[in-house]
């Protein structure tokens, strides 16, 4: 008894309730150049593995070392962006090389992308794909988080930038201004995440825990910790990771006594409650000036400010600064990123409507947005002037 099953990318043979892939198609993954931020490309460091299980002969790279002498069914990028308009003339520089093999654009960027970005992607014959590449690539009605394989060490070889590894997907807030497309969350395996870890520190001393909130399950932590120690992998002072000002409880500050981590990063975003509710942070001023305390007695802390989002005034600016001000004795270092809109978020259909200015920019360092009755010179020193805040001796890397 037999069933074949086809899609678009591949063919399934199930025999006898075993399943083959036998189409054999082989994609080429390409991580485009980002200009903006440097960071382990996660998402193809996790699809090559899991489409190879399922038949797929898989290469990847870095854009522009394009290997020219090999033949693809498939080029695909996964792309958080349009790397600050670039991306369009590397996928021209791609179709050069290979004028006769299909291009394939997923990523978040496939989600977020604009109509005027999707339309030029289509003037370029290439292939738009929202869904996961795990299941567009296969005939998988889900993704099997448990089972999903570790990274490949050549891949990793190849694509390695930095210490960002995330151990689950998805997020439990739904912040305004945030593109994540994943709204429910899921949990690698203790196993697949140790592995990882194995080859990060093969090549640096730390790891960076990139997760939305590492710490929104204290099983799934506690057992990669666990796991680690099992393993002999010295994890105490060599990492890093999120936490959310509503998640800093008993068993967060349990994770940091046991990680030990060198800091972990706190998004307060902003001093003015009212900016907090549009952005949807669900989280309380008080709630802020009582967290912060408590977790600058087990370890050092970065904290993430926000400003020029919708609706921010010289005075909610004001707020944020005395805040970070107030703060200054428990945080080690802050961060303050300029607002950036993310087309198909509701942040970005609030700049659209409360009459701000768009600026052609693509760096958390400079104004992308410039509230009404702002300037772009107002938000610069205001972020030169919190940034400032920070002593030197207390900067966290």
């Amino acid at each position: 008894m037999f069933k074949i099953k086809k899609t678009k990318y591949c063919t399934e043979l199930n025999v006898f309730g075993f399943s083959f892939y036998i189409n054999k198609r082989k994609i080429l993954f390409v991580n485009p150049q980002n200009f903006c931020e440097q960071a382990n490309p996660i998402a193809i460091l996790d699809c090559a593995p899991y489409l190879r299980q399922r038949g797929f002969r898989v290469d990847v790279c870095n854009f522009p070392n394009l290997p020219e002498k090999k033949k693809y069914d498939f080029i695909a990028l996964s792309c958080i962006g349009n790397c600050a308009g670039t991306i369009f003339d590397q996928i021209k520089k791609i179709k050069d090389v290979y004028p006769e093999t299909s291009i394939i654009v997923g990523g978040k960027w496939a989600v977020t992308m604009s109509e005027e970005e999707n339309n030029k992607l289509l003037q370029l014959n290439v292939i738009v794909e929202k869904g996961p590449a795990e299941l567009i690539f296969t005939t998988d009605a889900e993704i099997n988080y448990s089972k999903y394989p570790a990274w490949d060490k050549n891949d990793f070889d190849i694509l390695y930038v930095r210490e960002h590894l995330m151990t689950s997907r998805g997020c439990p807030y739904r912040c305004h201004y945030c593109n994540n497309t994943e709204k429910k969350i899921s949990y690698f395996s203790p196993q697949r995440t140790v592995k990882n870890i194995e080859l990060i520190f093969s090549k640096r001393n730390d790891v960076f825990f990139c997760d939305d909130v590492f710490v929104t399950n204290f099983e799934h932590a506690k057992a990669i910790y666990d796991l680690c120690k099992k393993e002999n992998i010295e994890i105490e002072n060599r990492s890093r990771f999120f936490v959310h000002v509503n998640l800093v409880n008993d068993k967060t500050i349990e994770l940091i006594k046991l990680f030990k981590p060198l800091h972990v990063e706190i998004g307060l975003e902003s001093g003015s409650q009212f900016i907090l509710d549009k952005m949807n942070k669900k989280i309380k001023i008080e709630k802020i000036r009582e967290v912060v305390p408590i977790l600058a007695q087990h370890t050092h802390i970065k904290a993430l400010w926000l400003i020029a989002y919708p609706y921010e005034t010289l005075e909610t600016l004001e707020a944020t600064y005395m805040l970070m001000k107030e703060l200054k004795p428990y945080v080690n270092f802050n961060w303050v990123s300029h607002y950036m809109p993310l087309p198909h978020t509701v942040g970005y259909t609030m700049a659209q409507k409360t009459g701000g200015k768009f600026l052609p920019c693509w760096n958390n360092t400079k104004p992308s947005f410039v509230p009404y009755g702002l300037s772009e010179e107002i938000l610069v020193d205001y972020r030169n002037k919190m940034m400032q805040l920070n002593e030197a001796e207390k900067m966290v890397a």
